[in-house]
């Protein structure tokens, strides 16, 4: 039997069902039922004839070689919400990603994906399940719920105007108090002027904070930078505010345009807690190092009153070799004070490491007088 024997129970539901083979290189369409030509007024020979290889872009590209790998090589279902605009109108359906593996065999006219002997071959079978109005209506209720009074800064930004075109409770709250309203009163919030709440240490950090969030794609992983920020003016506290500004690709569902979603998180509590460590850190390392020069001083004068025993010839040479154990205790406690300075040293990353030549010999020597 053929491909469209084999599907011809898939013409039977009323979900849109496509089949595809995303292999990098040869993507092609290969079916769909009629749920999901007919809305369209597609035929099934102008569907397969949409050239995948050459007319998706970039970011597809790397959508569709994401779903190969997933899908057609790691035999895994994918699903996610996708929302089009046919007739310019908003439809939402859940995509589910399913694999399936169908029998390949050649014929004279070509490659066709028919039952066969040959060989069998791992596909794509994509669903759209679209959600009911009423469904989706209590989602996007409850989604504006949970974002408008979630404890943190959230906005979306159209990519193309870099204008706000949304921000919940804390969002809206915050930007109405720090940014310039003389600057903003005739025109739309833009990227511009949430970014100029920041205070970043160069024009070109500013810059490069800038350049990064345009490159963001569907495709892209997030973009994330910390930043403090200007204090409200009138504020006398003195303190130092933090936030932790994650940039996330997405497309904005009233308008279908390009945009970015941001999520900002005030780090303020976790700057001054790491302050406070690097400090105490910092504290430590100098007790440590003080500690050991003032060691240092007792010992440099008991070694070398040592030597100067050592060097009297009316010393009795029973006495010397007594003498010469407790030079030679002193020199091994230098030697750990010094340890410790490195230690200490090592924390500032000033630590220099000196190769030398040892005298097993005369080490184990003085092991064995101190013993």
């Amino acid at each position: 039997t053929g491909l469209s024997d084999d599907f011809e129970i898939l013409e039977e539901l009323s979900i849109p069902i496509q089949l595809f083979d995303f292999t990098p290189g040869s993507k092609k369409r290969l079916w769909a039922n009629q749920a999901f030509l007919q809305p369209s007024n597609q035929s099934l020979e102008k569907f397969r004839e949409f050239d995948l290889n050459t007319n998706l872009s970039e970011a597809m590209n790397k959508f569709a070689g994401g779903l190969y790998e997933t899908v057609q090589v790691k035999m895994q279902t994918c699903r996610h919400v996708k929302t089009t605009y046919p007739g310019g109108k908003p439809t939402t359906n859940f995509e589910i990603f399913r694999p399936v593996q169908v029998i390949h065999r050649h014929t004279a006219a070509g490659n066709d994906y028919t039952p066969g002997e040959e060989a069998k071959k791992n596909m794509m079978l994509i669903q759209l399940i679209p959600i009911t109005a009423n469904a989706k209506e209590d989602d996007l209720k409850r989604a504006h719920e949970l974002i408008y009074y979630a404890d943190v800064l959230a906005t979306i930004v159209l990519a193309t105007s870099r204008t706000v075109a949304y921000g919940n409770y804390k969002s809206r709250a915050y930007y109405s108090t720090h940014v310039d309203r003389m600057a903003t009163e005739e025109r739309q919030i833009a990227l511009e002027d949430i970014l100029d709440t920041c205070l970043w240490p160069t024009l070109n950090e500013r810059q490069n904070a800038i350049q990064e969030i345009e490159k963001l794609e569907l495709s892209s992983p997030p973009f994330q930078t910390e930043c403090r920020k200007r204090p409200q003016k009138g504020a006398t506290s003195g303190k130092e505010v933090w936030h932790r500004m994650v940039f996330i690709p997405c497309t904005d569902v009233v308008s279908g345009e390009a945009a970015f979603f941001i999520n900002e998180y005030d780090i303020s509590q976790l700057k001054e807690v790491q302050k406070d460590l690097q400090a105490a850190n910092e504290a430590q390392n100098a007790y440590v190092a003080g500690l050991s020069h003032e060691l240092r001083t007792p010992l440099n004068g008991m070694v070398g009153l040592s030597d100067v025993v050592m060097q009297d010839a009316t010393c009795p040479a029973a006495l010397k070799k007594k003498i010469q154990v407790i030079r030679t205790s002193g020199i091994r406690l230098s030697l750990l004070v010094d340890d410790i300075l490195d230690a200490a040293s090592s924390k500032r990353n000033t630590l220099v490491v000196k190769h030398e030549k040892v005298s097993i010999h005369d080490t184990m020597e003085s092991v064995a007088d101190i013993v």
